[in-house]
């Protein structure tokens, strides 16, 4: 196979199998641990503990699309980042977001904050130079 259609085809994969993690862990967080959120009947602790939790989804997601590409590219991080985008802008146009336009633009960007982090964490990494090469 060329190696280029490869690559494309893992940034695509790891691209959907981050951005279905992420929705997956914010269903959970936002509708099975608080039984939905909404900015007009959710009290603020609830508020800012489930945008935590989705903060972290969107971490996980992106850490994940981000081993999936072997550490190489960011390029699923930055489409899922687009997606996100495109995903508030049509919830928001078409009515289905809950909260102020300043809610879901703050949302979306912790969304694509998370993302970008999870393709810098340095989680099972292995140091530059190794414990026993220092000794």
């Amino acid at each position: 196979m060329n190696p280029a259609v490869k690559k494309w085809i893992v940034i695509i994969l790891a691209t959907i199998i981050g951005y279905a993690l992420m929705g997956l862990l914010i269903t959970a967080v936002q509708e099975w641990i608080f039984h939905g959120v909404s900015y007009h009947k959710s009290s603020l602790p609830v508020l800012l503990t489930a945008g935590a939790g989705t903060f972290f989804s969107a971490v996980a997601g992106g850490w994940l699309a981000f081993i999936i590409n072997s550490k190489k590219t960011k390029i699923s991080n930055m489409i899922m980042s687009v997606l996100v985008v495109l995903e508030t802008t049509w919830l928001f146009t078409t009515g289905r977001a809950d909260g102020p336009l300043w809610f879901d633009i703050a949302a979306a960007l912790s969304l694509i904050a998370g993302i970008l982090l999870g393709c810098n964490l340095s989680l099972f990494k292995r140091s530059a130079a190794p414990i026993d090469s220092v000794l």
